[in-house]
Formats: C-alpha cells, structure tokens, sequence
C-alpha cells in the first residue's frame, strides 16, 4: 500500500532488501541509520514505536531508494497517518505481516522491484476493516448502515457509472 505522504514512485526500482540496519538492530526504523548505510537499498522495517513519516524518513535519510514498513500481526496493509517528518523523498509503502515475513525469510538475498506501471486496482474493492452484512447477531440488521469512501479508496465527480483516479491521485501522477 503506497503511503500518499511519502514521495511517488516515478520509475521502476529494483534493489537488495535490508531489514532494519542489517545487523539485527533498529528493526523498528525509529533511529537513525548511519549514513550511506542503505545506498542503493530498500529498506524494511517494522510497524510500532514511532511516526510511519519518521520510518521512511530515516530510510531515505540513510540512502534508502524506498521504505517498506512491514505489518507485524495479522491484517490488511493500510494508508498510514502523516507525522509531519520531513522531508521525506523517497516512495513508502506498507505490506502485510505475511508480505513482510516473507521478505524478511529470504535476507540477505531478498530483491524487490517496484514498477509504477503495475499496480492492483481498487475499483470494486473493500478494505477489510469495512463492515460487512447482514450482521449475524442479528440478521434483520443490514451492513453497513452508511456506506462511504475510506481507507485507500477516494471518489471523485462523475456519472457514477464508471471509476477513475482521485484529483490527488492526477496530481501525484502528473508532478
């Protein structure tokens, strides 16, 4: 999940992965890396204990050509909270615990490519903290009772036929 704080992804980036500072510390990415230790990496690092802004931040600070906070329990990876860290100018992204364990399995030969010109659409999608119906409870109850863009997902103006990116989205994408 790309982290629209963070500084987009403008062409295809292949590179080692490095977990944390590479030598078991730091796992979390809320200290600074030592200078020039992640040129010419992606750098991986857990959720929890600082601002997702600073993680990628400290990544791109150190060298890093991209940021990845991996999910450390189970769920979806989601469109984390903007800190206010800066400047940040490399691409963030956040992956599941399974995407993130399996990254961390394959060290220190893991490479990963990051290619703007693929992506999973979110048309037609739902992000799994939505409410889903009929409740079990209580099954005359339909979920859920207001239904509205959230998380990842954004509307914009149309005829309400067809899907389409997000103004912010254009923008990003156009400069």
């Amino acid at each position: 999940m790309f982290q629209p704080w963070s500084a987009p992804l403008t062409a295809a980036i292949e590179a080692p992965v490095q977990y944390g500072n590479g030598a078991g510390g730091n796992l979390d990415g809320c200290a600074a890396f030592a200078p020039g230790s992640l040129a010419g990496k992606i750098g991986l690092v857990n959720r929890g204990g600082c601002n997702f802004t600073l993680k990628v931040k400290n990544i791109g600070d150190a060298g890093g050509l991209i940021g990845i906070i991996g999910l450390i329990a189970p769920g979806d990876a989601f469109e984390g909270g903007d800190g206010g860290d800066r400047p940040i100018t490399i691409p963030g992204y956040m992956v599941t615990q399974v995407v993130a364990n399996r990254l961390r399995a394959g060290l220190p030969n893991t490479v990963v490519r990051f290619d703007p010109a693929v992506g999973v659409p979110l048309a037609g999608s739902m992000v799994g903290s939505s409410s889903r119906g009929p409740q079990h409870e209580d099954t005359h109850l339909i979920k859920p009772e207001i239904g509205a863009p959230g998380a990842s997902v954004s509307a914009i103006a149309g005829t309400g036929t067809g899907t389409g990116p997000s103004a912010a989205l254009r923008r990003r994408a156009d400069g």
